[in-house]
This record gives C-alpha cells, structure tokens and sequence, in this order.
C-alpha cells in the first residue's frame, strides 16, 4: 500500500500541461511520466494497432484521434484525483495537541449527552476551546458514528446529538 500512496504523491506533483501534451501527441509517454505504467503498456499496443496501415485505411480511422485525445483528458484527470487524495489526507496533529485531544473529546462527548442536543457555538463556550478545534473534534466523533449532526426542525440551526 505505501508503493501505492508513493506513486499517487508522485503523480500529484505532475504538470498537468506537460501531462496533457505528452500524452496528446505520445499517449505512452504521457502514461510512463504519470507513473502509470501498466496503462502506458495498455495504450502503446492500442496506438501500434490503430496506427497500422491496414486499419488507417478503414473508415476507422478516427478512432486514434479518440485515443489520443481520450487518453490526455484521462490522464489529466487522474493526475487532479492525485492532487485531490493528497488535500484529502488528515492532519497529522502536533504532540501537544494529542495530549490534550482525548480530554476534550470526552468532554464534548460528556456535555453532548448531557444537554441532548447542541450548537457548535454551545460547545464552543461550555469547553473554551477554538471554533476551529470543536469542529475538528465534532466531525471526527461524527466518523466514528458517536456524534449526529442535523438541522433542528424547529429554525433549521446545525445541531449536534451524541449517539
């Protein structure tokens, strides 16, 4: 899996101009500087097969101006799923941060039982903590199905229920 992660990371730090040209003009090349290895091999015996006399002369022929433009939109778009993945990766909190995290997630998850149900505002004064830090902690007990969240009925306000 961390033979994955590297070439995802890898292919994230790709140009995607450069990626889109060269795979434009070169769909296999374009695949092997993507670090796609077994799509390059994929699309090297298409273009062999396409570019052939015999099946250029059909009224197929179009099909290769599909590959190559098919195959840089392809590409591009998985070098931006890459970008996406790495945005996606949690924080990786500081030391302090850890120590302090369990406490105030059982507090959180102490006062949402408590009281029900509450705002974010709520647990912003009751714990004295950042908005930021609540929320972070919020949608983490969320993850792990210990925290519903919805709109309450009665003015539409974001509330938070612990399970």
């Amino acid at each position: 899996m961390n033979n994955v992660s590297s070439k995802i990371q890898r292919r994230a730090r790709k140009n995607q101009g450069i990626t889109s040209i060269l795979t434009f003009f070169v769909p296999f090349a374009g695949y092997i500087y993507t670090v796609r290895y077994l799509s390059a091999a994929i699309v090297f015996f298409l273009t062999i097969v396409l570019a052939s006399d015999d099946f250029l002369d059909d009224d197929l022929a179009p099909l290769y101006g599909f590959l190559m433009l098919g195959a840089a939109v392809e590409n591009v778009v998985s070098v931006q799923k890459a970008r996406k993945s790495g945005q996606n990766k949690p924080i990786q909190p500081s030391k302090t941060t850890l120590k302090q995290l369990p406490n105030l997630q059982v507090e959180v998850l102490k006062m949402g039982k408590d009281q029900g149900e509450m705002t974010l505002s709520d647990f912003v004064i009751a714990t004295e903590a950042s908005p930021d830090k609540i929320q972070e902690i919020l949608m983490e007990l969320e993850r792990w199905d210990l925290v519903r969240v919805y709109n309450r009925d009665s003015d539409g306000v974001v509330v938070y229920q612990v399970i």
